[in-house]
């Protein structure tokens, strides 16, 4: 049984990419050599054969070329360059990305082992079998760990492992279709972009990061009673910009929510069911808000208290978008994290800006 492992990575030059031929694959256990990061591009052989009127278009060199650019955009990392003809099962490649995943492929003195799969043309993809119905996906191309979606020898198809419930990519992955001509417009206007770069040495343009942004998810997330409090703070934005605290406003404010309410006085269950548990069984942050807001103040004369001091517990009191959504945002993350390219350090989202704003 392999386990995978990660190693810090030393610089190694950038060569020409890598041609592995499906009948002679070499694959290789961890050893002592020096491990580096592969991506494979899974081609339509036809294209990459310049077949019957794909010639004209040169997509040969085209493809090649992309291979180089693709390269030359992450660092010690290598492209493998596959051609696949129609024959070929999703079986059979996902047999062989696997190897290369978990055993790496031996060049020299060196190993690389998988980290992205990106399909050219019309490969064939896994036909995924469901209850909501049959579908075609990348997804098991992508998954190794525990795979979500395992062979079914039987039905020919890819059937939903029992034991799995957090699908999760592993490697990065993507799928260019289109006719030859289509594709050959893709690869010149992707080359233009990645010489741009090259000449004004903005290399660092293809980051790793991403905005993502599902409107009507968010909405559905909504806590209805924390957006009105967020509401209200847009309301007050030209006082909490102007510095315009003051002990009659944090009054005003706790009184919407607790009511008449003194600051020593335990927070009634009715108002703590307004603001339920999140799916871990955490109490709301807002809540948590609140109640250090009266363990400040408690015992405290509001009258003799400077205007200044109460800043910190008026600003509590109005919680930020991101708190609104708060558990669009957790589904959010685990999402991304999931793809097997981003995590939270290069994710951004649409609430987390607005709550810089």
């Amino acid at each position: 049984i392999y386990k995978p492992f990660l190693s810090l990575i030393i610089i190694v030059s950038l060569i020409t990419p890598i041609f592995i031929p499906w009948g002679n694959l070499s694959v290789f256990s961890h050893d002592s050599e020096k491990e580096y990061k592969m991506i494979a591009l899974l081609v339509d052989e036809a294209l990459y054969n310049n077949e019957e009127n794909n010639q004209k278009f040169d997509l040969r060199n085209k493809i090649i070329r992309y291979a180089h650019d693709v390269q030359n955009s992450y660092a010690n990392t290598k492209v493998s360059l596959i051609p696949v003809s129609k024959e070929q099962t999703s079986e059979e490649i996902y047999r062989i990305l696997e190897k290369f995943y978990w055993e790496g492929q031996k060049r020299g003195d060196d190993i690389f082992f998988l980290s992205g799969v990106i399909i050219i043309g019309d490969v064939v993809l896994p036909e995924l079998k469901s209850e909501v119905g049959n579908m075609p996906s990348i997804f098991p191309y992508t998954d190794f760990e525990n795979p979500s979606f395992i062979w079914d020898t039987e039905d020919k198809k890819w059937i939903e492992n029992p034991h799995v419930y957090a699908p999760n990519a592993e490697i990065l992955h993507g799928i260019i279709p289109g006719t030859p001509e289509q594709l050959s417009r893709f690869f010149d206007k992707n080359h233009k972009t990645h010489e741009a770069l090259v000449q004004d040495d903005t290399s660092d343009f293809f980051r790793d990061e991403i905005l993502f942004w599902n409107n009507k998810e968010e909405k559905k997330s909504m806590q209805k009673i924390l957006l009105s409090q967020y509401e209200k703070g847009q309301d007050l934005m030209h006082e909490r910009k102007s510095f315009q605290f003051n002990t009659e406003l944090l009054k005003s404010l706790y009184k919407d929510i607790l009511g008449e309410k003194e600051f020593s006085d335990d927070i009634p269950e009715e108002v703590r069911s307004l603001y339920p548990k999140d799916e871990e069984g955490k109490q709301n942050i807002f809540l948590d808000n609140i109640q250090s807001v009266k363990d400040t103040l408690a015992g405290e004369d509001m009258e003799e208290t400077p205007d200044r001091y109460t800043k910190k517990s008026i600003e509590k009191l109005l919680p930020l978008y991101a708190n609104v959504v708060k558990n669009y945002e957790s589904d959010t993350q685990e999402l991304i994290e999931n793809t097997g390219r981003w995590d939270q350090s290069s994710t951004d989202s649409i609430p987390e800006i607005i709550s810089l704003l």
